[in-house]
């Protein structure tokens, strides 16, 4: 998962191979897709259903979420990704 994960935060990773990582069965990769700036929009939905928190914590903190995307993570279970979505 190190190498997945280093992958996921390098600047030319290509939109491919994020959404791929952004499936990844290790939740540190999936968080590292999350924040990176090429990830597809395609993944922003299933990102914000992950049963990871982190992750979603990671997608909650991006800007160009879509509004209906960011409403729904603003009632996120957890405190900490309500608050990054409403920031």
């Amino acid at each position: 998962p190190e190498v997945r994960r280093a992958v996921a935060y390098a600047p030319a990773t290509s939109a491919d191979i994020l959404a791929r990582l952004a499936g990844d069965p290790n939740a540190g990769v999936r968080r590292a897709a999350a924040h990176h700036p090429h990830l597809p929009d395609s993944t922003h939905d299933t990102l914000a259903s992950d049963p990871d928190d982190g992750v979603r914590l990671a997608l909650a903190g991006r800007t160009d979420l879509s509004p209906t995307l960011r409403e729904r993570l603003r009632a996120d279970p957890d405190p900490s990704v309500r608050a990054e979505a409403s920031a």
